[in-house]
């Protein structure tokens, strides 16, 4: 018979491990459904490098010198942010215990907009007291912040930063794949 692989994009593997899983609850034989799976290439080390971009084009959009340079760069932020989004609940998806993940991902949309009721305020005293840019750089400021500290935190090796692609045929369980 023919066996079929399936190599699902490296920012988005949980998709296939659940098709996997699928055909595997459907009684299909071993090694007919494999997944060939990067998502190790989704590491720490690219959540701080989005973050280092997200902040570095927040400080730039804090210095723009009018609308039209406002807008190009508020391209670039976008982008930046949604790479920080995505980088994050990458890692999130594939390395908690599926069982987990469900309560992973509540804990990591209350990080996100659980600050803020805190951040906010401060933000906006900020841009009170000095005017819309200085909020602006103070995000700049934190992303920037956090980008390099993860960054140390890697380099220290305390995190590892990816690993190496593998190859998961679908009788094995997803909880293999959580490294």
């Amino acid at each position: 018979g023919c066996t079929v692989v399936l190599k699902p994009h490296p920012w988005t593997p949980l998709d296939a491990m659940l098709i996997a899983e699928a055909a595997a609850e459907a009684d299909v034989p071993p090694g007919v459904f494999n997944v060939i799976s990067r998502h190790a290439d989704v590491g720490v080390r690219r959540v701080c490098t989005a973050s280092l971009a997200y902040g570095a084009s927040m400080a730039v959009m804090a210095l723009a010198p009018g609308v039209a340079a406002a807008l190009v760069i508020g391209v670039v932020l976008g982008l930046s942010s949604i790479s920080f989004i995505v980088a994050s609940t990458v890692i999130v998806q594939t390395r908690a215990a599926p069982e987990m993940r469900g309560r992973v991902l509540a804990l990591q949309a209350m990080l996100f907009l659980g600050s803020t009721p805190v951040g906010g305020p401060i933000v906006g005293w900020v841009a009170d007291e000095f005017g819309a840019r200085y909020s602006i750089g103070l995000g700049a400021v934190a992303a920037l912040f956090a980008g390099l500290w993860g960054l140390a935190v890697v380099r220290r090796g305390a995190i590892p930063s990816s690993g190496e692609p593998q190859v998961v045929p679908a009788d094995v369980d997803s909880e293999a794949m959580v490294a």
